[in-house]
């Protein structure tokens, strides 16, 4: 396997999002490549680094349009299997203000039946970060699978990076099963990224989001108490409209987010991750080694990518340049 900057494991989806009414009065929605861990794959690829991916596609056209999407991007999709289950499909709703809602066609498909080849070392070891997210953690042969690839490379010595993604809806109708398998991630991981909602869930809290409030001294306290008990380096929430705030080895500290007019918030939580592992690669330390300027750099990458992806429609399409992202950083 060609050596990465970056290897990922995990969905890669169909996200029909929906669009304007048609002549007929009802939805419509277009096949828009998606799954978080290909969006932030894209990303990355597409801003310079070698970029992998690792995961299933069904046999059909949807399939075929996915590792085209990706190959296209310029990640490589040697490690991107062919499964006979169908693709994944997610369809996405968007309210008013472009917050996005999900309903999946996930049991017995692509991604909720990864192949336990995936986790041969040969194919995840290699790369200087692997990412993987919650979503394949939600049945259990893909867990096994997940887990097991970001097992083999810890043991070689990756950076391993959690986005948390939490997606209710997978977990049987029971979305508190989701949260052992999801402290077990972060305990594997180095570098993780929760939203505020998560943060409280994984924290045994039940609070809505527009009620969490990112300098809110019990949000802080949470974040302490979750850190310690799963050992994570460095954790990143984020708060939407208000930013993000993190706690890493040399302190902690927060950055508001750029102003924008957002159309579809689909994938905004995979630009910021994308940002945030991207600026970590550039600087080439370990997670204990940042210092306040490194963790700061990589906010400001964060919520900048984060924050342009919402002017645009998709996951993978709402992805911004570099230029782009170089004009807006704060």
């Amino acid at each position: 396997m060609p050596p990465m900057d970056f290897l990922t494991i995990g969905e890669l989806l169909v996200d029909f999002s929906q669009t304007t009414p048609g002549p007929q009065g009802y939805p419509q929605y277009e096949a828009l490549p998606g799954g978080a861990p290909a969006n932030v794959a894209v990303a990355l690829a597409q801003w310079g680094l070698r970029s992998g991916f690792i995961g299933n596609v069904g046999g059909d056209a949807l399939g075929a349009m996915l590792a085209r999407a990706l190959g296209q991007a310029g990640v490589d999709c040697s490690r991107l299997l062919p499964s006979p289950r169908p693709t994944s499909l997610a369809m996405v709703s968007l309210a008013g203000d472009g917050d996005r809602s999900f309903a999946f066609y996930w049991q017995d498909t692509s991604c909720s039946t990864l192949d336990p080849g995936l986790a041969d070392p040969a194919s995840c070891t290699g790369a200087r970060v692997f990412h993987f997210g919650s979503v394949t953690l939600s049945t259990a042969q893909s867990r096994r699978t997940t887990l097991d690839a970001v097992r083999a490379a810890r043991a070689a010595g990756a950076v391993i990076s959690f986005d948390a993604n939490l997606r209710p809806a997978l977990w049987a109708g029971q979305p508190e099963l989701a949260r052992e398998p999801m402290l077990e991630a972060m305990q594997l991981s180095h570098i993780v990224k929760l939203s505020e909602e998560e943060l409280y869930f994984l924290c045994g809290r039940r609070a809505a989001a527009a009620t969490i409030r990112r300098d809110d001294p019990a949000t802080l306290r949470l974040m302490t108490e979750l850190r310690a008990a799963t050992g994570v380096p460095l954790l990143f929430v984020t708060f939407g409209r208000d930013g993000c705030r993190w706690q890493g080895p040399a302190g902690a500290g927060c950055l508001d987010t750029l102003e924008v007019r957002p159309v579809d918030t689909t994938g905004a939580g995979d630009c910021f991750t994308a940002g945030v592992l991207c600026q970590f690669l550039a600087l080439g330390r370990e997670p204990q080694d940042l210092g306040p300027a490194d963790c700061l750099a990589m906010a400001r990458r964060g919520v900048t990518c984060g924050a342009l992806s919402t002017e645009k429609r998709g996951g993978i399409p709402s992805i911004p340049t570099l230029a782009e992202v170089a004009a807006r950083l704060p």
